[in-house]
């Protein structure tokens, strides 16, 4: 049941979320500074991937990781999530625009 689940999230959205996520990563790892945050999407784009059948440990966040969460959120966290967001309306917004021009033709 975990591959189908897997299968049906890879086709629905699951391959752009990865692949959103791995070009942050590498975005990141651009600079000395992101290299840690980069290695961490890397993971979190496995995670994206296949998601199903995997677990998340909950780990307190402690000195540097807090000013990494910070760095994160103002300068990728928000292009990561309108990019999202905008490509999920475009795409929302055909699907809509062409099959209602079906309809009617």
């Amino acid at each position: 049941m975990k591959t189908l689940g897997n299968i049906i999230w890879v086709i629905f959205g699951g391959f752009e979320l990865a692949l959103a996520t791995l070009i942050a990563g590498i975005v990141m790892c651009a600079t000395i500074v992101g290299i840690p945050v980069g290695v961490q999407l890397f993971k979190v784009a496995l995670f994206t991937l296949w998601p199903f059948g995997k677990t998340v440990k909950n780990v307190s966040l402690k000195g540097y990781k807090k000013v990494i969460n910070i760095i994160w959120a103002c300068v990728l966290g928000w292009v990561y999530f309108f990019t999202l967001f905008s490509y999920r309306c475009y795409f929302l917004y055909n699907n809509y625009r062409y099959s209602i021009w079906k309809t009617i033709f």
